[in-house]
């Protein structure tokens, strides 16, 4: 074989046109990921919001001793840094759809991909909170006033009762909340771009 019949070959393996992507297509793909992205705002400004509020609640509160608000704050401390680690993954997947070129194959497929991962983020940032939810119900238990009135055995079974209901509040609403504001966007792109193979 010489080196024509090898240009050749490789000109018919890697052909220089991409495949693009209908119009209509594109227009069925832009109006869920603006949903997204809109969801995405919220999250993150409500999330913002909410950590603000339990700081302030914190630091300003003659609720609690400041022994146990130092245990409280440095819990908030420690929840806020897994929470910016997962705001930086989650603005990698913000600007990889604000900066998506809709005419390509390709990169539909890779944002179909980062979708999935940005999934899997979403679940371990709520099982990343469930040691914080035990820490904070057994600062809530050790310094509460009714401990006292209690013999071991009501104190245990409360206590894995409110761990368990809280456990799967928690499990829920990481579920529905996901579902709801990003699941049935994700799905219904996959399918879009399942359709385009």
């Amino acid at each position: 074989m010489d080196i024509q019949d090898l240009k050749n070959v490789w000109d018919e393996e890697n052909p220089t046109a991409t495949p693009v992507i209908s119009l209509e297509k594109q227009k069925e793909i832009i109006l869920p990921l603006e949903k997204i992205r809109k969801n995405m705002r919220m999250e993150f400004y409500s999330s913002m919001a909410i950590i603000l509020l339990m700081i302030t609640f914190c630091a300003t509160t003659n609720l609690i001793s400041e022994h146990v608000k130092i245990y409280v704050m440095t819990l908030l401390l420690s929840m806020i840094l897994i929470t910016a680690f997962y705001f930086i993954k989650f603005f990698k997947l913000y600007n990889s759809i604000t900066n998506l070129d809709l005419n390509i194959l390709d990169n539909l497929k890779e944002l179909k991909f980062e979708f999935k991962l940005n999934e899997q983020y979403y679940y371990a940032y709520y099982i990343a909170f469930i040691p914080f939810f035990i820490t904070e119900m057994i600062i809530i238990f050790e310094f509460s006033s009714f401990k006292s009135t209690l013999n071991q055995t009501e104190f245990m079974f409360i206590f894995i009762s409110f761990c368990i209901f809280g456990l799967c509040s928690l499990y829920l609403t990481a579920v529905l909340w996901f579902k709801y504001f990003y699941g049935k966007y994700f799905s219904k792109i996959s399918l879009l771009i399942n359709d385009l193979k």
